[in-house]
């Protein structure tokens, strides 16, 4: 092999799929991450749209593991907060995200969007698989047009179990982008198979990537899936035990988890939080100023910053997405938060994370305020400054 094909691709190279921001996403913010409030349907539509546009999208299906890995690893956060989609996979975030009134419709499992793929649910599309255990990625090229009259298979890799960086070599990404791949599916594990997509994709032409964990298994045929009413009841994970019994402990780790979420944040939230919405409601509007001096726009919002005052706010978070320089969202004049619009900042911080852009969030002034972004996980996104 030769000097070259050992390369990293350079971060300083042109993005070969520039993101724009879509600041009209329904998404929340449940617990620190984004999730869409969309329904199966609406999700496999928007996925087809993605690739029918040739557009970047990278497409994240939060389950539990990740929430709660989120929680403890700020890289992991900030690179699913970069995701152009986000769609509710595990039951535990579905009833979590209705305990706290995201109107999140339904759960839009990976695994079941690609075998609705597969039923020719998006129309044609190519898929490059990356990653599993040795050989399931090549089984899986070589089983795809057996099992769907609308996929076709665009290659496969198996990278083993190295270094993210020997995954990334300029070679690997090269061959993706000649094979004219729609879908690019990963199958490493969710903090690698992310790491590797925050990395990768742009220097990448694929419309859709995804991590999508055992999808790749399921269609090379090395693991079963589930019987149809365990999926819909969410119980897919007691099959999943008994498919990989070494998934039992990481389930029960994540489920500890929960239940000190439950304890710290969720519960704490749903006492608390009706009294500091009745405090925050004499203010029925949300007002927007922006004042651009010294090479800085500042984005001053006052009054209710709930999912019913928002549109001012996208339009002018959409204007300035590309500005050059730093971007200040000021929370300080803002009565009342909720889970609309930390997701709608947690977008608007990811895109200028993407476009290594500098954007920071002054901090509430009212205590009331501040203790509901403490209670949604969203402390992260005041900035390190506060004048």
């Amino acid at each position: 092999m030769t000097q070259d094909n050992l390369k990293i691709a350079d971060a300083s190279e042109r993005d070969l799929n520039p993101v724009r921001v879509d600041f009209g996403r329904q998404v929340y913010c449940l617990f620190g991450i984004p999730v869409d409030a969309l329904s199966f349907q609406e999700a496999v539509a928007e996925l087809q749209q993605a690739v029918a546009r040739g557009d970047r999208c990278v497409w994240s299906t939060p389950n539990l593991n990740h929430l709660t890995s989120c929680l403890k690893s700020p890289e992991f956060r900030d690179i699913l907060g970069k995701s152009q989609l986000s769609t509710v996979d595990g039951m535990p975030l579905l009833i979590l995200s209705r305990m706290l009134g995201i109107p999140i419709p339904e759960r839009v499992p990976g695994s079941t969007v690609f075998d609705k793929m597969m039923s020719g649910a998006a129309g044609p599309m190519k898929v490059y698989f990356f990653g599993g255990p040795e050989g399931a990625a090549a089984r899986a090229s070589e089983r795809l047009p057996e099992l769907s009259p609308s996929l076709r298979s665009a290659g496969s890799f198996s990278p083993g179990y190295g270094p993210i960086e020997s995954m990334s070599r300029k070679d690997i990404l090269e061959d993706i982008n000649r094979s004219g791949a729609d879908l690019l599916i990963l199958a490493l594990n969710a903090k690698r198979g992310h790491s590797w997509i925050s990395l990768n994709s742009p220097h990448l032409n694929v419309p859709v990537i995804a991590h999508l964990g055992s999808v790749i298994n399921f269609v090379a045929g090395t693991i079963r899936r589930s019987p149809e009413f365990l999926q819909k009841t969410g119980m897919e994970w007691l099959w999943r035990i008994w498919e990989e019994p070494y998934l039992a402990s990481r389930y029960a780790r994540d489920f500890i988890d929960l239940a000190k979420l439950l304890a710290t944040k969720a519960f704490p939230l749903l006492l608390f939080g009706p009294a500091l919405k009745l405090a925050g409601s004499s203010a029925r509007s949300l007002d927007v100023a922006v004042t651009a001096q010294d090479g800085s726009a500042v984005i001053e919002l006052k009054g209710s910053a709930s999912a019913l005052h928002l549109e001012g706010l996208r339009n002018t978070l959409d204007q300035y997405q590309e500005f050059p320089g730093e971007l200040v969202v000021c929370l300080r004049e803002v009565s009342y938060v909720d889970a609309a619009l930390l997701g709608l900042l947690i977008v608007a911080r990811g895109g200028r994370l993407e476009k290594g852009l500098p954007v920071w969030i002054r901090s509430p002034r009212r205590s009331g305020v501040r203790f509901l972004v403490h209670l949604h996980c969203a402390d992260y996104l005041i900035g390190p400054r506060d004048n």
